[in-house]
Order: structure tokens, then C-alpha cells, then sequence
């Protein structure tokens, strides 16, 4: 019997697992591991362990993961629908591109007849395969392989990558998330791939308890599997069961550079807006208000240039007379847009927009007049005419 080594994290969200929560099922030692009349005596029955994570709620077995490097396939068959199916998704997959992809890559190509029929439409093809008989029969068919497991920081010739296929390989691996990073970082942003795996909820549907095997460390539902690819660097773009229920596909674009490096520009453009608003303001002889000392508004004051004319109000007393963080801008009471006969206000408590324009309706002797414009803090912007 192989001895039984536990993992004690999630293998999807890494939150610690009670081993105790456990069910234990008596499988085979691997579906691949047919005996022959010469092993009858063998034990070759281990006892699995199966359980979900009470965090993200992902189905996972508790073994170590098994590596058939010395057998040809992980699959012994491949009839000639799944080999269209197969081309289907593939063109699905391209037809999601936004440019036209020129490289691909697949993880766990096997014996690379999926890239093998791909190749002429690509300049670069790879394949990633951990089997090493398999790795062999692929570069007989002229397909440049890397024999070994993919990890996050693996780095794989020729990448990025413009597109990517990962046909049940996402179900043996140990992490999901670092496997999934891994591609991530080995294509490029914008790049589209396939993934397929074992449909669970077809196990449940149909009680077939044979649907956990050793070779198996991860069991995906929908939710899970969207969880996995969106919080590991991809977008999902649809997700599906297909093969009569039986298999899970969800095809991704890999996200590009995070919502950090628009900060710079926002600051800049912001700044920019509202400062050239102001000084079109002071030009036509108009005086601007900002209403609102509150966070959206403050950091913005800290990077507009000096020597604007314009003054900031707040209704909250507590800020009457203090100075804004960093800007040494007077907080000044709302009072002060009637006694200056202030000409533009801009809301810079968007929370609070419709209040504080009820507010200037109903306690100004103006007639208020909302506009759109753009100017940076805000959207929308209340133009005073005075009617003393």
C-alpha cells in the first residue's frame, strides 16, 4: 500500500484544511495500473482522502500527486470526435483573439498530436509534457518539447505566448494557483487560452464515486474553476460543460497590466482638468467653489499647481478653519458661496452630489444649473447665476 502524505492547505486558496473533515474512499493505486496475472498478489489498493475547503469550497484530495513519466499517455485512447472537438475549441479559442495569435503553447501535450495539427498556422509552437515517453513521441512529430512541470516561476523558451491550451492537466497538479500563474507568466497580455477539466458536477449528478481517482488532486464545479483562472491573472470569457455534460471548459484572455500603473495618469490627467477648468474660470472674470474637503478630493489638491483662484467649502463645522492635508488650503463654511457670489461649484463629495445641488437649489437665491464636464474630480459641475 503507498504510504499516504497529507497536504494541510487548500490546494485553491491555501487556507489550512481540517484533516479530520476528511472522507476516505478504498481506490486503486492508479487507473493505469491494470495487473497482470503475475501481480494478483500486490496490494494495490490505497485509501484516499477527500475533502472540500470550508474557505473557497474547492473538492480536493489530500494525496501527493502521481507522475506517470514512464508510461506513453495519461489518456491510453483519443477517438476521432474529441480530436474535432478538440480542433473546435481551438478555433473557438483563436476566434477570441484580438489580434491574430503567431505562437502557442499547450500544457501537457502528450504525445503532441493537438500541436502537431496546429503547427502550420503558427510560427512558434510548444509543448510542456512531464512524461518523458510522451515528450519523446512528441518531438518525433517535429514538436519542440519541454519535458517537466510547469510552476510559476518557470520561464519557457520562446514565450509569451499568444494562445494556450491546457486539456485535463489542471486536475493533477499539487497548486492550482502557482500552475496557473505559471501560465500567466509565459504568455502574453491579451493572450486567449482553453482550459478543460472533468465536469464534478457530472459525478454528483450521476452518484459515480468512481470519479475520484489517485491521479485526480483537485475536483472542479463551475464556481471553483472560475475562482481558479480569475484570481490567478485571467478574464474569463465563457465557461461551460460540454461532452454531454461530462467535461468543464472556460476560455481566458490573460489580463494585461493592473489598474496600478493608470495611477500616474489619473493624478496627471486629474490635476490637469480641474486646474485648466479653474483657470478658464478666472479668465472669463468667474470665480470657482470646491465643495466637499473629503478623501477624493484632498490628495487632488496637493498636486494642482499654485496660484489658482478658487476656495474649498465643507458643511461639516469640525473643518471650518483647518487646512487641507499637504495643500494649506483654507476649509471655509458653505456660507461663503453667497457672500462671494461664487459662479461654479464643483461637488467634490460625489456621494453626496444630488444632496449638496438639492442644498444649493434650495438655500441659494440662484438659480442652479447642472452641467456635464469633465474635470477631473468630478463629472458634473453647478453653474450659479445670482439672481441679487
Amino acid at each position: 500500500m503507498l504510504e499516504l502524505r497529507v497536504a494541510r492547505c487548500c490546494r485553491l486558496c491555501t487556507a489550512a484544511i481540517d484533516v479530520e473533515e476528511a472522507v476516505e474512499l478504498a481506490v486503486p493505486r492508479g487507473v493505469h495500473f491494470f495487473l497482470r496475472a503475475d501481480q494478483l498478489d500486490d496490494d494495490s489498493a490505497v485509501r484516499m482522502q477527500i475533502v472540500s475547503c470550508r474557505y473557497c469550497g474547492h473538492l480536493q484530495s489530500l494525496d501527493e500527486p502521481i507522475i506517470y513519466d514512464d508510461l506513453a499517455s495519461s489518456a491510453t485512447y483519443v477517438s476521432g470526435p474529441l480530436v474535432a472537438a478538440r480542433q473546435q475549441q481551438a478555433m473557438r479559442t483563436f476566434a477570441y483573439a484580438q489580434r491574430r495569435p503567431t505562437s502557442v503553447l499547450e500544457i501537457g501535450c502528450g504525445d503532441g498530436a493537438f500541436l502537431a495539427a496546429l503547427a502550420p498556422q503558427f510560427d512558434v509552437v510548444l509543448g510542456i509534457e512531464p512524461s518523458s515517453r510522451n515528450a519523446a513521441r512528441a518531438r518525433q512529430r517535429g514538436i519542440d518539447v519541454e519535458h517537466g512541470l510547469l510552476a510559476e516561476e518557470t520561464r519557457l523558451k520562446g514565450a509569451p505566448f499568444d494562445a494556450f491550451f491546457a486539456f485535463h492537466v489542471l486536475e493533477h497538479v499539487p497548486d492550482v494557483k502557482a500552475f496557473l500563474r505559471g501560465i500567466r507568466n509565459n504568455v502574453s497580455a491579451g493572450a486567449v487560452g482553453c482550459i478543460e477539466v472533468p465536469a464534478s458536477e457530472a459525478a454528483y449528478e450521476n452518484n459515480r464515486y468512481g470519479h475520484f481517482m489517485t491521479d485526480h488532486l483537485s475536483y472542479f464545479f463551475e464556481g471553483t474553476l472560475r475562482y481558479a483562472v480569475e484570481s490567478s491573472g485571467f478574464e474569463v470569457l465563457a465557461l461551460e460543460r460540454n461532452w454531454g455534460g461530462e467535461h468543464l471548459v472556460v476560455y481566458v484572455r490573460a489580463r494585461g497590466a493592473g489598474l496600478h500603473v493608470l495611477v500616474n495618469d489619473w493624478v496627471a490627467s486629474t490635476t490637469r482638468s480641474l486646474a485648466n477648468f479653474v483657470k478658464e474660470a478666472s479668465t472669463a472674470g468667474r470665480s470657482v467653489a470646491l465643495w466637499g474637503a473629503s478623501n477624493p478630493i484632498l490628495p487632488v489638491l496637493m498636486h494642482l499647481p499654485a496660484g489658482l483662484d478658487y476656495i474649498l467649502v465643507d458643511k461639516a463645522p469640525t473643518k471650518h478653519g483647518l487646512y487641507a492635508p499637504g495643500s494649506h488650503v483654507t476649509i471655509r463654511h458653505p456660507d461663503e458661496v453667497r457672500a462671494r457670489k461664487i459662479d461654479y461649484v464643483v461637488i467634490t463629495a460625489p456621494r453626496f452630489f444630488d444632496e449638496i445641488a438639492a442644498e444649493l437649489r434650495a438655500t441659494f437665491d440662484a438659480d442652479v444649473e447642472t452641467l456635464d464636464a469633465d474635470v477631473g474630480v468630478a463629472r458634473r459641475v453647478c453653474r450659479l447665476t445670482w439672481r441679487n
